[in-house]
């Protein structure tokens, strides 16, 4: 059997480029030791890719690559979660109760995430306390044997990015599952919707200033061409900025993270057809919430434990298929506290 914390150690060390150096003497070249231990593993693993892997062993090298991967990915998932939620991760026994911050008309329905679409948990008007909605959420990860064998360092840190790439899309996911049920249960004002062609900044500033009201710092969640098409117009109409350093950033900058008195969360929206004119999500609708609430947020995320995968070999294309699932809560307590921004214009 595989030592699988300290194998995971050292997954974590190539994948950050932070392995261990020795001299070759016959090359005097520096090379990674630890890349070799890492090409040792694949061929423990896979051979020289004309049998089939030991299933215990795949299992096991697959169950180092889930580990690795959330090592990698918890850093990024915090960071962006906490800004357009209360985020936190806990032991997988763990009980977790949220407080329900007392606003004068307290929620009736927590919208909490599925899978596919949203619950909706129905709460009295007495309720100052609720259980986190514990879900096991599951995606699909396939890849070629073949590959470790070929080029083993490589193709390990590649399946690492891919893994911690689909965790957070998922949670993206989750996220808007909640929303969009908050829309469609009409538990969101009318004043908090702004929708029409050409949005200005001047229109956004009303929206922003409703949010601002419930206390921190907005968060717009939307694709970078709304985010920009407004950020740009705040560069255009204010003289103020125009030499500044923030004026070049807003210009400049691949990923605008804020503009106004707005955090902006760029989504990953990639294009999804050949052609490149369909995306993932719409280009023109962003989401905006209230940054904070008597130190709460509108959503709730809490992370039981880790990912955990089961492996198995299609007979077929030799593939290998990883079934990836993890334990989390992602709840929506007031959809009062969402907004919409929607530019027809942009398509």
């Amino acid at each position: 059997m595989l030592d699988e914390k300290k194998l995971v150690q050292l997954g974590i060390k190539v994948y950050n480029e932070k392995a261990d150096m020795t001299l070759d003497e016959k090359t005097n070249k520096y090379t990674a030791c630890d890349d070799g231990y890492i090409k040792q593993l694949c061929s423990k693993t896979f051979g020289d890719g004309s049998l089939n892997p030991d299933p215990s062993m795949l299992h096991q090298f697959n169950n180092i690559l889930v580990k690795t991967a959330d090592y990698v990915v918890e850093p990024t998932i915090t960071e962006m979660l906490n800004t357009m939620a209360n985020f936190q991760t806990v032991d997988v026994t763990t009980t977790v109760i949220y407080d329900v911050p007392q606003l004068i008309n307290r929620p009736k329905i927590m919208y909490s995430a599925v899978g596919s679409t949203a619950d909706l948990i129905r709460m009295s008007q007495d309720t100052k306390k609720v259980p986190a909605q514990r879900r096991v959420h599951t995606f699909a990860h396939y890849y070629n044997p073949l590959d470790f064998v070929t080029d083993s360092v490589r193709c390990f840190n590649d399946e690492i990015n891919k893994l911690a790439e689909e965790k957070i899309r998922r949670y993206f996911g989750l996220v808007m599952q909640c929303i969009d049920k908050a829309v469609a249960s009409h538990d969101i004002p009318v004043k908090n919707n702004l929708k029409t062609s050409n949005v200005t900044i001047g229109d956004y500033r009303k929206l922003e200033n409703r949010f601002i009201r419930w206390g921190g710092k907005p968060v717009l969640i939307a694709d970078a061409t709304l985010i920009d098409a407004l950020a740009s117009q705040l560069v255009a109409t204010t003289s103020q900025y125009r030499s500044e350093k923030l004026a070049d950033q807003l210009r400049e900058s691949m990923q605008i993270t804020d503009f106004s008195r707005t955090t902006a969360v760029n989504i990953n929206n990639p294009f999804i057809d050949m052609a490149g004119e369909k995306t993932q999500y719409p280009e023109g609708t962003g989401y905006i919430f209230a940054g904070s609430f008597a130190g709460k947020k509108p959503i709730q995320i809490t992370e039981f434990g880790g990912m955990r995968q089961t492996s198995e070999q299609n007979n077929t294309d030799k593939r290998i298929k990883m079934q990836v699932d993890w334990e989390a809560d992602v709840s929506l307590l007031f959809g009062r506290l969402i907004g919409i921004v929607k530019d027809d214009a942009i398509l």
